[in-house]
């Protein structure tokens, strides 16, 4: 029982994650793009996520420093939540003409700050999942993290978007914050933050904060055998997807779609695609080994979204779209299943947030410049084309994991 609840817990902190980044990367895009804002400017707003790739600056001080007398993970994560929460209410405190008219810088400001504060509850709740399971066990914790995830942005990204025009955007700014708050209370109320899965002195060990310093903690990190064709790869890996799926929802309101269509098809549909793929991805992670499920994924993903390319050329009929998103987001789930559970093994004990932050952060790197380029290359080369490109650039994942498939099986063997 007392694992279930720590699981609970670690799920809860993944929907906390999933909800305002759901709305904000989900919702908005369309919303933008309804109001006749341009596609480039809709691509740029995937800078705004800059500091999921940043968080490696202060990632050493969450495993150095507790909140005062807290413990250590459990600080973080409730400082963490409670100022996002704060940032989602100010939000409320306008209507949505407001803050894409005469309030547009001071809605840059507060989707950075909420960024900020997403990524820092991230580094604290990964490092207390990885500190807290078995290598054989990662599968499943990814899973929870994905499925978490995509919870919470089935809530943000289609519940909530979909219900917009009823509710209006200051009661649904309110009514996200509330959801965030609950989502808050499994670990406010927990005695312990540590998952009862490993042995009681594995545990005990990762309860102090790390006693090494943070300069030696970064030499320590680039210092590992393989470090820079591990950079690479996680630089690659889900490229191609970020740059493909970024201009997914703007060819939907192209294509006709209304608001309402794209919360049900993405923000639902999509998303509980996503919460099966995490599930399959968590199930063949093991009996495939980390190699070929890294191969597999991968070749799976550049065909869902070549299908998108054939859909926006005109060669799969419009009846087909469902499918295809659902299709694009099962594999894409399982694509990152992988990838983060191999990411999981690469950490170091006592240095899991930096570790885990600092390779989560070049998949976001990737993302975010991947992303900015989407609305460039959809208007250069049309959307078709786009996802066909988009398509090819993911197997250049399956390309360097097949190069490098030995060093990646040591460090999955560690």
């Amino acid at each position: 029982m007392a694992a279930k609840r720590q699981l609970l817990i670690l799920l809860s902190l993944y929907v906390a994650q999933g909800l305002p980044i759901g709305f904000f990367t989900q919702a908005m895009p369309a919303i933008m793009r309804d109001a006749g804002v341009e596609l480039k400017y809709i691509g740029l707003m995937s800078l705004l996520a800059l500091p999921w790739a940043l968080k490696i600056v202060w990632a050493p001080l969450l495993d150095r420093y507790a909140v005062g007398s807290m413990p250590l993970r459990k600080g973080w994560i409730l400082l963490a939540n409670g100022l996002a929460v704060t940032t989602v209410l100010v939000l409320s405190f306008q209507p949505l003409e407001w803050w894409l008219g005469s309030g547009i810088v001071l809605t840059m400001i507060l989707l950075f700050s909420l960024n900020v504060f997403a990524a820092s509850q991230d580094i604290s709740t990964d490092a207390l999942a990885i500190e807290s399971v078995s290598a054989d066990q990662r599968g499943w914790i990814n899973g929870i993290q994905v499925s978490g995830y995509r919870i919470g942005m089935i809530i943000g990204g289609g519940a909530i978007l979909a219900w917009l025009p009823v509710l209006g955007w200051q009661f649904a700014m309110v009514l996200m914050a509330f959801i965030l708050m609950l989502t808050s209370l499994p670990i406010i109320f927990s005695i312990s933050t540590n998952l009862s899965i490993k042995s009681k002195q594995a545990e005990l060990v990762h309860l102090e904060p790390s006693s090494q310093g943070v300069m030696d903690s970064w030499k320590g990190l680039f210092n590992r055998r393989g470090i820079w064709l591990w950079v690479g790869l996680l630089f690659i890996y889900k490229s191609g997807d970020a740059f493909g799926t970024a201009m997914l929802k703007p060819m939907m309101i192209d294509k006709g779609y209304q608001l309402t269509d794209v919360a049900v098809i993405i923000g639902s549909y999509g998303v509980i695609a996503g919460l099966i793929g995490a599930i399959l991805g968590a199930l063949l992670v093991k009996p495939l080994g980390r190699i070929k499920a890294l191969l597999v994924f991968a070749v799976l993903q550049s065909i869902s979204l070549s299908l998108y390319g054939l859909y926006g050329i005109g060669l799969i009929p419009e009846s087909s779209f469902i499918a295809l998103c659902v299709i694009e987001h099962v594999t894409g789930a399982m694509a990152t299943i992988g990838l983060f559970t191999i990411m999981m093994d690469y950490c170091r004990e006592h240095h899991a947030g930096l570790d885990y932050s600092f390779q989560s952060c070049l998949v976001v790197i990737s993302g975010l410049i991947m992303g900015a380029l989407s609305g460039f290359s959809a208007e250069g080369l049309g959307y078709g084309w786009h996802f066909v490109l988009a398509g090819s650039l993911t197997l250049l994942g399956f390309v360097w994991v097949f190069w490098q498939r030995k060093s990646i099986a040591l460090i999955a063997a560690k």
